[in-house]
């Protein structure tokens, strides 16, 4: 009699009288039959399964047991823990290469995307993606479910985690810290971001003013590194005194006035053609930045009829030039690329003028917000009366909102801080910061390998 044989796709087979197991199993492999095309129900991963593998998350006894740690990871400790996870990462992508090199066994798609979702990018969400095609393939529209619901909150969570962008920061900070300080904010952003992640999260205007000073004190501690190894190294800085010899023209030789003008030029430039020290030189920079303040604070029209002042153009020469000396020499001394520090005690400047501008704008709003609040509930500015068009008196409400609730300027203000320096949201981002280590800690059913 026949023998009936149910093959590897599920399909009935017959064969001859006589015919043994191993017979059976040649010719399948002859044939091609080989793994299951569309597995029955049963076989296939459910909704749940799937959403775990997308999201990382244990969903069976043998899952849960493999990403318990293990004795010797509590003796390694953290470090062996993210050993293994490297390794089962490692393992994984050595798999899926050794599947992609196999020509027909690529679940139905090109063999350089399967390693890229399950291999590269596995850890990180690929999983989930590439499980999605292989069930909407398949029919398995319960597992397909998981695998979309389990993408979704991947990005979600991924979304919800990430550092806001730096144009919605800075403009959050901007409408806190009050007039004109839009541009000094954007210019050092980066900055002032570094110097808040190193402590609590920034949340009222005086914890953006600390920010602030905190940034700008980091930038003189490492101006002062890049300084102090050369601040010693002396130099004849003709090119000093050059700059300020070049404010002679032809015409102050004709005017009393401007003879004086020459005079008082050539006693500046004689004082730059002996020997000075790069310490020193940045010293005299220092004090003459503080005289030119007012100078800098004009506008770029204004800047230059200030200029008419031999001592303002003097002194600018002098700070100008002493820049173009010290900070390329700071620059291959720290080993920083050309520019840097020039850059860096720009953006300093900048740090210093948010800072008084933050200073002013956080003493107004207090003072606004106490009278505020200290302010009647009612008052002729928020009730009044008037006629109706039959004469009879009527009272009106205006600000009604204001009478219920008082405004707090300087608590939406905190509000905006607070957004301002936003490093996402906590939980969200320690699930999609753990999601690599997650998904390398237990293996995958076998039906998406």
């Amino acid at each position: 009699m026949p023998v009936t044989v149910t093959g590897p796709d599920q399909k009935t087979y017959q064969f001859p009288d006589g015919t043994d197991k191993a017979a059976a199993i040649s010719y399948f492999k002859k044939k091609g039959i080989g793994a299951v095309a569309n597995p029955t129900p049963s076989t296939q991963p459910g909704f749940v399964q799937r959403l775990g593998e997308a999201t990382g998350v244990p969903t069976s006894r043998k899952e849960l047991e493999a990403a318990k740690p293990t004795f010797t990871d509590a003796l390694l400790g953290p470090a062996g823990m993210a050993g293994k996870a490297i390794y089962g990462y490692g393992k994984n992508l050595v798999n899926e290469g050794k599947i992609a090199a196999k020509s027909g066994d690529t679940d139905s798609y090109a063999p350089e995307a399967r390693f890229l979702l399950r291999g590269v990018l596995g850890p990180v969400g690929g999983t989930g993606i590439a499980n999605a095609g292989t069930d909407i393939k398949s029919g398995n529209v319960r597992g397909a479910g998981g695998d979309v619901l389990g993408s979704l909150i991947n990005a979600f969570l991924l979304k919800k985690g990430a550092t806001p962008a730096a144009e919605g920061s800075a403009n959050k900070l901007a409408f806190a810290a009050g007039k004109d300080t839009a541009a000094p904010i954007r210019n050092t952003l980066s900055d002032l971001r570094k110097t808040a992640s190193s402590g609590p999260k920034p949340q009222s205007l005086d914890d953006f003013l600390s920010v602030v000073s905190n940034a700008s004190k980091n930038m003189s501690k490492e101006v002062a590194n890049a300084l102090g190894p050369i601040a010693h190294t002396q130099i004849i800085p003709t090119s000093i005194s050059q700059r300020i010899k070049a404010l002679i023209t032809p015409n102050m030789a004709q005017t009393i006035d401007g003879q004086r003008d020459m005079a008082r030029i050539n006693n500046a430039a004689a004082e730059f053609q002996k020997p000075w020290t790069l310490g020193e030189l940045d010293a005299e920079r220092a004090e003459i930045n503080q005289r030119l303040n007012p100078f800098y604070n004009k506008s770029e029209g204004n800047q230059y009829a200030a200029l008419v002042n031999r001592n303002t153009a003097i002194d600018k020469a002098i700070a100008d030039t002493i820049r173009d000396t010290i900070y390329p020499r700071m620059d291959l001394a720290a080993g920083k690329p050309q520019g840097y520090f020039r850059a860096l005690k720009q953006r300093q400047g900048d740090l210093m003028d948010l800072h008084s501008s933050l200073k002013s704008e956080a003493a107004r709003l207090k003072d606004s917000t106490a009278r505020i609040q200290g302010g009647p509930r009612l008052s002729r500015e928020n009730v009044s009366l008037h006629a109706s068009p039959t004469g009879a008196p009527r009272a009106a409400l205006y600000g009604l909102l204001d009478a219920i609730k008082k405004p707090n300027p300087l608590a939406v203000a905190n509000k905006r801080v607070a957004q301002g320096f936003s490093r996402g949201n906590r939980p969200a981002r320690f699930v999609t910061d753990t999601l690599p280590f997650r998904q390398t800690l237990f293996p995958q059913s076998e039906e998406t390998k």
